[in-house]
């Protein structure tokens, strides 16, 4: 049996109230109309601020995200998967999007609690172009709830490192034609007050979620990205609620504060990884096995560092949590220049997007390395997702990168919203022969 160091663990503190706060959204959106609010949906992330400003009472659904954590229970994702195949909806379409169709065609939504409550309806489809499934996923799913109007922003424009003012104008326009659309289809006015406040909600959220993430440079880490996986979406579900900002800075401030006494997310920290995309959300604890078996701890990715995160880049490529306008920047604008002060943040942070659905390999090789060298990383964990063609488009080039840069990688293939493209007993082997090669010996006897 190997001797590793052992550090001292804790439970984390904030977990529960990431608990509430999950809870709380999904509740919120599925008893919007029992006090008459809005039911907003559409891509995760769709400038959320902007959907706020028509009220306090808009519940904005993140469809992926939901679809995610309907995966998770397998086999209520699976009643939704045949459902929608029931209809000759193609197996290998986008795994999240059939989560949502078939939720739709067996009218149940499924809570954190693990009730499921009747489909709720959407009243308006507010969503962004960033892949080539999302124009039809929302008009399908509109037309299966009965015609539920929709508005679509193309984001096919240069995104993250790439920007240029021409692409803030060209979403800006839409934008801007956009809430004049939801004024007339909801009978509301976009109010700017209320788009001040949840859009520096939103900004001081993404902010304050790299100021967390940076902690786990640490040796050991606070933090394992199971764990963070539990936190993450409130930066592209709900990050215009002020819960949202002052739970990240409360992770944030416990995270140093396990840094500073040495407590590690996993006490026998001994191999640290890389992911990339979404996991096999319904089967997680194949981390647990890497940690409780090889001391393996996954620890960060373009996925959870990118997806909803803001970042500002230092010369030597290192990534710095981005610092955020003032109120009084916001105020003193007109709504024209607000709405483009905020487009242009959202579109200069998002590098995620550009990297994964444009099939630029080289860009998201180069993040990939930046992480490994900051977060002091080991090798690779690349998940080859059959339920989603883009955040699948240059992995095995980004592969190969990394593998010349002289880091080990192991494959494995699956499909985030769908079990049935996962194969679990084979997955375990495939990284325990990558462990025994690297000569990492198990840490448990017959483990």
């Amino acid at each position: 049996m190997t001797e590793v160091k052992k550090y001292p663990e804790e439970p984390l503190k904030t977990w529960n109230k990431a608990k509430e706060l999950r809870l709380k959204y999904f509740t919120s959106y599925a008893k919007a109309h029992e006090t008459g609010g809005l039911r907003f949906c559409g891509s995760a992330g769709s400038l959320n601020s902007i959907q706020q400003a028509f009220g306090r009472d808009v519940f904005i659904l993140g469809s992926e995200p939901y679809s995610a954590h309907a995966a998770f229970f397998s086999d209520f994702a699976r009643k939704c998967q045949e459902a929608c195949e029931s209809r000759g909806i193609a197996h290998d379409l986008c795994g999240y999007m059939k989560n949502y169709w078939g939720g739709i065609l067996i009218n149940q939504f499924i809570l954190p609690t693990h009730e499921i409550v009747p489909w709720p309806k959407a009243d308006v489809m507010w969503t962004q172009h960033i892949c080539c499934t999302h124009a039809k996923w929302y008009q399908y799913a509109g037309e299966l709830e009965g015609g539920v109007p929709e508005f679509g922003i193309d984001f096919n424009c240069r995104i993250g490192h790439t920007m240029t003012d021409r692409d803030i104008d060209y979403v800006l326009e839409q934008v801007l034609e956009g809430i004049e659309w939801v004024e007339k289809v909801t009978g509301r006015k976009f109010d700017d007050e209320l788009f001040i406040e949840a859009s520096l909600n939103e900004l001081a959220a993404n902010s304050a979620w790299g100021q967390a993430y940076e902690y786990n440079q640490n040796i050991p880490a606070p933090i394992d990205e199971k764990s963070l996986y539990s936190f993450f979406p409130f930066n592209i579900l709900c990050p215009q609620w002020a819960e949202t900002s002052a739970l990240f800075r409360e992770l944030r401030d416990e995270l140093k504060d396990r840094v500073d006494r040495g407590i590690a997310a996993v006490g026998n920290e001994r191999f640290r990884i890389l992911t990339d995309g979404p996991p096999q959300w319904a089967m997680l604890q194949v981390y647990r096995y890497m940690e409780k078996v090889y001391g393996a701890v996954t620890l960060g990715s373009t996925y959870t560092a990118y997806w909803g995160t803001g970042w500002d880049v230092a010369e030597d490529g290192s990534l710095i949590a981005a610092k955020i306008p003032t109120r009084e920047e916001f105020a003193q604008l007109n709504r024209e220049a607000r709405l483009r002060k905020y487009i242009a943040w959202k579109l200069s942070k998002q590098e995620a997007y550009s990297v994964t659905f444009t099939g630029c390999h080289p860009r998201k090789s180069a993040l990939m390395l930046k992480i490994m060298e900051l977060w002091k990383l080991d090798g690779a964990i690349i998940h080859l997702n059959r339920g989603c063609e883009g955040s699948a488009m240059g992995v095995l080039e980004n592969r190969l990168d990394i593998i010349k840069a002289g880091y080990p990688v192991l494959t494995y293939e699956g499909n985030m919203g769908d079990v049935r493209d996962f194969d679990y007993a084979g997955t375990i082997r495939k990284i325990e022969n990558f462990f025994e090669n690297l000569g990492l010996e198990k840490l448990i006897k017959g483990g």
